[in-house]
């Protein structure tokens, strides 16, 4: 910063202010050789030992509150499947609180450590493993494959896109399907269905995206629901999926 200079600047920066700090630095760093402080071996304990020690107890801190989410997925998502999943990451969490918590009050910081990231480890694989099972969070990847499964995914030569989609407007599904994917609501959806593309529809706007269609004179038929839990608001959701109706024209773009 001392020798920065603006695109106005008249000068080559304060360079006094560059030089004196240059020349304390150096005598501090000569004083320290020269003539050190002596530390007891308290200080260097904590020197060293300290961060350590603080990061073994960040480690078991953080076990707990992966053990009680785990539980709670598991309770309120898991499955059979999920189970196991379950309890290995919640036995791996509790490993890692207490063989490093025990390592720790034996005073072996070091050991500490390397028990809880090893165990932290595995918890968090076992973690990625349940919610990888449990299926009402994964409302995107059964929105694809009710879309496959319909022939109506997007493609060129296929099906016509972008789909609309009501209520979950999550990123996960637009990664899934395409970046035009319409987020939009029941009156959008009934445009989507009109125009001959898929749309899925939640139940709460089911009613007025049939009353939307109703008013052009159209008809939609289901190809599939998917039926989950919205992660980030927890809320349940129902989306069916929508195609017009055989017989009826779609109407123009």
């Amino acid at each position: 910063m001392a020798i920065a200079t603006g695109p106005e600047a008249t000068s080559g920066g304060n360079l006094t202010f560059l030089l004196l700090m240059i020349g304390l630095t150096l005598v501090a760093a000569a004083v320290a050789v020269l003539h050190p402080l002596a530390w007891t071996a308290e200080e260097v304990w904590i020197a060293v030992a300290g961060p350590v020690a603080a990061g073994a107890i960040l480690g078991l801190v953080s076990a707990i509150p992966m053990a009680a989410v785990t539980i709670y997925g598991q309770t309120a998502f898991g499955s059979q499947s999920s189970l196991w999943w379950s309890i290995a990451t919640v036995a791996a969490a509790g490993l890692a609180a207490g063989v490093g918590g025990f390592m720790l009050l034996r005073k072996s910081a070091f050991a500490a450590v390397l028990w809880a990231l090893a165990f932290g480890i595995a918890a968090h694989a076992g973690l990625n493993g349940t919610a990888s099972l449990m299926r009402p969070l994964l409302i995107s990847p059964e929105l694809v494959a009710t879309l496959e499964a319909a022939e109506l995914m997007p493609a060129p030569g296929g099906a016509a896109g972008p789909v609309a989609i009501t209520r979950f407007h999550e990123p996960s599904f637009v990664f899934l399907t395409a970046t035009d994917t319409e987020q939009t609501d029941a009156a959008g959806a009934a445009r989507a269905v009109a125009a001959g593309r898929p749309a899925f529809v939640e139940s709460v706007d089911d009613a007025a995206f049939h009353a939307s269609l109703a008013e052009m004179g159209l008809a939609a038929r289901s190809a599939g629901a998917v039926s989950g839990k919205n992660y980030s608001n927890g809320r349940d959701l129902t989306l069916t999926l929508y195609t017009l109706a055989e017989g009826t024209a779609a109407a123009a773009p």
